[in-house]
């Protein structure tokens, strides 16, 4: 298993590798091995749980559609704890 990071050069690059890192992670052979050694560490356990409830707040909230998608987006790094 490797480990990503970035360097905050600009926020579209970071974003470009965001992506990229999560869809060579996705077809990774050993794809579901890793997800069931994540799921056995608290953190990424935690970051699913904090997801979920962004999501459900994102549901109750009044707002439209493209806010609850932008500050659904500003998570979007917590799915990298579970996956890493």
């Amino acid at each position: 298993m490797a480990f990503v990071f970035f360097i905050p050069i600009s926020t579209s690059l970071m974003n470009l590798f965001l992506y990229l890192a999560l869809i060579l992670i996705v077809f990774n052979k050993n794809f579901i091995k890793n997800l069931e050694v994540s799921w056995k560490n608290y953190a990424s356990r935690y970051s699913v749980l904090f997801l979920l409830l962004v999501v459900v707040g994102s549901l109750w909230s009044i707002a439209d559609y493209g806010d609850i998608l932008e500050g659904f987006l500003t998570y979007k790094k917590f799915v990298f704890v579970f996956l890493l």
